[in-house]
């Protein structure tokens, strides 16, 4: 299994990669920008760090690059804009702060299951 985590700042895609890679997980991370093509990457669960507009249209164009099948989890700021958290197709949307909790049944719900 490979969780693709994007977010725009290097330590906080550290900590999350060592957290989830503490659990068992396969993670690639990387940094959200523009014309990123996630599928690339092969992910089953793309978990992707929402902060303001400008990253919404960022997702938009990740999603555009995924297979059909590949979850998309949002983590979503506080100063984010709800209509622009509905602006994007995910699969879930979490409001942060989030809870270690929150996040791994979030993550165990949209795993495809395994072979």
């Amino acid at each position: 299994m490979i969780i693709l985590f994007v977010e725009r700042d290097h330590a906080p895609r550290r900590w999350m990669k060592d957290l989830l890679e503490a659990a068992g997980a396969r993670i690639v991370e990387a940094e959200l920008s523009g014309r990123m093509d996630a599928a690339a990457f092969a992910p089953q669960l793309v978990l992707v760090e929402l902060s303001n507009a400008e990253d919404a249209a960022v997702l938009r164009e990740i999603r555009g690059t995924l297979d059909p099948g590949t979850a998309l989890i949002a983590l979503v700021g506080a100063g984010v804009a709800e209509d622009v958290v509905l602006s994007v197709e995910t699969d879930e949307v979490l409001a942060e702060p989030v809870s270690m909790d929150s996040l791994f049944a979030a993550i165990a719900a949209h795993l495809p299951p395994a072979d």
